[in-house]
């Protein structure tokens, strides 16, 4: 191939193709397109500014912006496309494997507009044979396309990156063991929080909710992240799983609730939320162990899901609140 001098990143104005973006704006020649579907992304980015929070990100993207950058909604932009990096991850089902059958269909629409001898690069998390797939649906679509895979290497945020972040415990210590950018809300969770409705984009738990005194105090508590959460927002929450580990799960007195991926599933939409995502066994009952843990291992470990079949005991649940 010769040098590219049109690139097309799919996914363009979220947190991995918008950095992206940046960097081969002011590192190449090239003219890129960031091609997103979500408009107010796009007229943010267009406008100078970034829709997230990035490090140093916008006084770049303020230099590059409207000359060799720009965000579009127009898919007539893959036609003239050189090379076209999708960003997109994997398409999973509520159990998180891989959905073939959305694979393609993304990939469908974009063998049908571009154009030959082009190339197309993987640039996101994917399960283990998806280029391989992916290679295999542009030969039998009789597509003269060329298939490459390029791992993440620009590392988007710093760890948990948001313009406010706000921690609920009734715990007195909380307060002392956080940074001093975490809001602390000192309370008991079972009243009606203080935090703003419709403020929070992500509201996270993980080994909370069997501590509650009772089903009333669990929904409550989902009524509650429904109602400061914006339209969109998604709730994640990660507890033992009492389907898999009934032998244990009592073992511990603050345990008062026996929940499960099922009945997690059953609250949270009675509380108004759409699943997204379920996974009955994720992480291992316990983390904790004497020896910290390694960060290469839980990686490698999080990576094979098949493993989270075998030594998960851990729901994995995602709910959004829908949009109004």
């Amino acid at each position: 191939m010769s040098i590219p001098q049109n690139i097309v990143i799919v996914g363009g104005c979220g947190h991995v193709g918008l950095p992206l973006g940046i960097v081969l704006a002011t590192r190449s020649n090239a003219s890129i397109a960031l091609l997103d579907i979500d408009a107010t992304k796009i007229d943010e980015v267009n406008s100078g500014k970034m829709p997230f929070r990035e490090a140093c990100a916008e006084k770049v993207l303020q230099q590059v912006i409207g000359k060799s950058l720009r965000a579009t909604l127009d898919t007539t932009v893959l036609k003239s496309a050189d090379v076209v990096i999708t960003v997109i991850g994997t398409p999973v089902d509520e159990h998180l494997n891989p959905t073939v059958t959305e694979l393609y269909r993304n990939i469908d629409r974009l063998l049908e507009q571009m154009k030959t001898d082009s190339l197309l690069i993987l640039r996101s998390t994917v399960y283990p044979g998806m280029t391989n797939l992916v290679y295999n649906r542009v030969r039998a679509r009789g597509r003269k396309i060329h298939v490459a895979f390029c791992p993440e290497r620009i590392a988007e945020g710093n760890n948990i990156q948001a313009n406010e972040k706000v921690a609920l415990d009734l715990n007195p210590v909380t307060r002392l063991r956080t940074s001093s950018k975490v809001r602390v809300v000192e309370q008991d969770i079972c009243q009606s929080w203080a935090v703003d409705s419709n403020s929070m984009d992500v509201v996270f738990s993980s080994n909370f909710f069997e501590h509650l005194p009772s089903k009333e105090a669990l929904q409550h508590c989902f009524l509650e992240i429904h109602r400061v959460l914006r339209p969109g927002g998604k709730v994640i929450a990660m507890g033992p799983n009492i389907r898999f580990c009934y032998d244990e799960y009592w073992d511990f007195m603050d345990h008062y609730l026996a929940l499960s991926d099922r009945s997690m599933v059953e609250a949270l939409e009675l509380a108004g939320f759409q699943m997204q995502a379920v996974v009955p066994r994720f992480l291992p009952y316990t983390m904790a162990r004497k020896r910290p843990q390694s960060p290469a291992l839980v990686r490698i470990y999080l990576s094979l899901p098949f493993a989270w079949r075998i030594l998960g005991k851990q729901f994995l649940v995602i709910a959004r609140k829908a949009h109004a």
